[in-house]
């Protein structure tokens, strides 16, 4: 996932970084293997902003365990690249109890 995000995004980001982030997601049995194969559920898309950035709201339709994601993507190089991620996993048609915060790029100030 690194690896094809946004340059931003890399350079804030490294790899044990991401894994400590997102361990919760093991302890909690989230399989991850699910977005592969299965259509988000999408509940928000728009682009935002002066940097024209996708931000993408929804949920991957997983058992026992539903995978929740915002996802905020920006133009790089010619295709949609991530800047930002949250992911958290909750039961289906329940409320998250505790959403992950978004990681991201950080952003300059001009």
């Amino acid at each position: 996932m690194r690896d094809k995000s946004a340059p931003s995004f890399q350079q804030a980001n490294t790899a044990s970084k991401l894994s400590r982030i997102f361990g919760h997601l093991e302890v909690q049995n989230v399989d991850l293997a699910a977005v592969a194969v299965l259509t988000p559920q999408l509940t928000e898309a728009k682009i935002v902003g002066q940097e024209q950035r996708l931000h993408l709201k929804g949920a991957f339709p997983s058992q026992p365990i539903q995978i929740n994601f915002t996802l905020i993507l920006e133009p790089a190089g010619g295709r949609w690249r991530i800047f930002g991620l949250a992911v958290s996993g909750n039961p289906p048609a329940q409320p998250s109890p505790q959403s992950n915060a978004l990681i991201q790029a950080p952003t300059s100030k001009k």
